[in-house]
């Protein structure tokens, strides 16, 4: 990590991909790349795959979903999330997939 100034004077940051990974390891909200808080990768892609098909839902009833498919929830728990932490991250992964839709157009 390096302070750099451009040529219109401005100073920034300058951190690689690995310098923002380790971060957000030690941090706690990035497991892996590609990944969301403590789940890896494809764990994320799973939950985020049922949060959308059920993003008209309420954050609640998504959870109570999840945990009805035994095997996603079951892998989810061995990730060492707990249910009140998948819950944000639903809550999350909604607030993220509302505001990228008034993008798309």
């Amino acid at each position: 990590m390096k302070i750099v100034t451009a040529k219109n004077g401005k100073k920034r940051i300058k951190i690689s991909k690995n310098e923002w990974q380790s971060i957000g390891k030690k941090a706690g909200w990035m497991k892996t790349a590609g990944g969301f808080g403590k789940l890896g990768a494809d764990l994320a892609d799973a939950l985020e795959g049922q949060v959308l098909l059920n993003k008209t839902k309420t954050p609640e009833e998504i959870f109570q979903i999840v945990k009805q498919d035994a095997e996603l929830y079951t892998l989810i728990q061995q990730d060492g999330v707990e249910d009140q932490e998948l819950l944000s991250y639903i809550e999350e992964m909604l607030r993220f997939s509302a505001s990228s839709s008034r993008f798309v157009q």
